[in-house]
């Protein structure tokens, strides 16, 4: 399973991917990161007295990498990434919330062949959190000797 780090770092490198799939963990994580860095950054722009500027620029920062991991969640369950328009309308909006909660089709779906993109098929690199491309024995990042197993 994916971890939070794993998740985050994650999100970031695939910024403008809305292909593939992502797992309820890799979004969840996800979602926990966006709430925490909100309430961080409000508590800031409260200290400092910027308006919500930082807060914003947070807000700013993730919107790209939220709509395309979640386009990826959707495909998990085989949905358009297109559903996410529900979120506009307040209560529709409760359906998309339910489907991010379901778990992800465990064969292929007309998304993507594998039955997860990321978690127990994937690998991190210990030291930096990297996805690590299967067959690779080094971290593209840090250069990190990954072991095979």
């Amino acid at each position: 399973m994916i971890g939070f780090s794993q998740a985050v770092t994650l999100a970031f490198q695939q910024y403008f991917k809305f292909s593939g799939r992502a797992t309820r963990a890799e979004y969840w994580w996800f979602v926990v990161f966006a709430f925490l860095g909100g309430i961080v950054c409000g508590i800031t722009d409260g200290l400092m007295g910027t308006a919500g500027l930082l807060g914003t620029l947070f807000e700013l920062a993730i919107f790209i990498p939220s709509l395309s991991l979640g386009c990826r969640r959707l495909h998990d369950i085989n949905r358009s990434g297109w559903w996410q328009l529900l979120w506009v309308l307040l209560i529709p909006g409760i359906i998309v919330l339910r489907w991010a909660a379901t778990p992800g089709d465990t064969g292929a779906n007309r998304y993507s062949s594998n039955a997860s993109s990321v978690g127990s098929t994937s690998r991190f690199c210990p030291q930096c959190s990297t996805a690590v491309p299967s067959g690779s024995s080094f971290c593209t990042l840090c250069g990190h000797m990954i072991e095979t197993s």
